[in-house]
C-alpha cells in the first residue's frame, strides 16, 4: 500500500487523479492534510525564496520579461547564493508520526 500525502489543493482532489488511482492494481491511500507540511515541499520553498529575492514588490508589465527575469534569477544568480540556498534546500525537518 502506498500513503499519499497532499494538500487540499483542488488538483489533488479532482476526479480524473482519483478515477486514476483506483484503477491502480496497488492500494494507494489519500491523507488530505491542511498546509501543515509546507517544508516537506521543497519546490515550495525555493519559489518563495524566489518570491522573496527577485520578485517582491517588482512588476513586470509584459510576460516575456518577467520570463526573462527568471530565467536570470535561476541560471546566474542563483548561482551566487549558495549558501542561502543550502541552509533552506535540506532535509532537516521535523518528522510526525502517522
Amino acid at each position: 500500500m502506498i500513503t499519499l500525502i497532499c494538500d487540499n489543493a483542488m488538483m489533488n482532489k479532482s476526479r480524473k487523479l482519483l478515477d486514476y488511482i483506483k484503477s491502480q492494481d496497488i492500494k494507494i491511500e489519500i491523507i488530505y492534510s491542511a498546509n501543515i507540511f509546507p517544508n516537506l515541499n521543497l519546490i515550495g520553498r525555493l519559489w518563495r525564496f524566489t518570491k522573496k529575492k527577485l520578485l517582491s514588490n517588482k512588476y513586470c508589465s509584459k510576460f516575456m520579461k518577467f520570463k526573462a527575469v527568471l530565467e536570470d534569477f535561476f541560471e546566474i544568480d542563483l548561482c551566487k547564493m549558495k549558501k542561502e540556498l543550502k541552509l533552506l534546500m535540506n532535509d532537516k525537518f521535523q518528522v510526525f508520526g502517522l
